[in-house]
């Protein structure tokens, strides 16, 4: 899959490229960029793309990103048990 240099150009991308991106076709900073982009829809579905995403991402900081996401969006225990259960410092915190 050929990368995207920045957030700018996802902002307008179809649905089902950020939905792949998120779904680990894109580098770290990609499937944050697609997952922010997504949460900027207001589309519900996406939960459950950033609540898979958040236990399995292999990126702390995506992980981390995808936390924020859930909160956000108001899915606080959701957020807190990904927190309470991540190996990493960072999400964690």
């Amino acid at each position: 899959m050929q990368r995207v240099p920045d957030f700018r150009e996802l902002l307008e991308a179809d649905e089902g490229l950020l939905r792949d991106l998120v779904r680990f076709e894109g580098d770290a900073p990609e499937r944050v960029w697609a997952a922010w982009s997504l949460a900027l829809r207001h589309d519900a579905s996406l939960l459950d793309v950033v609540r898979q995403a958040a236990k399995v991402d292999p990126s702390p900081g995506v992980r981390a990103h995808m936390a924020l996401l859930l909160v956000a969006h108001g899915e606080l225990d959701a957020a807190m048990a990904l927190a309470r259960g991540d190996p990493d410092e960072l999400v964690r915190a």
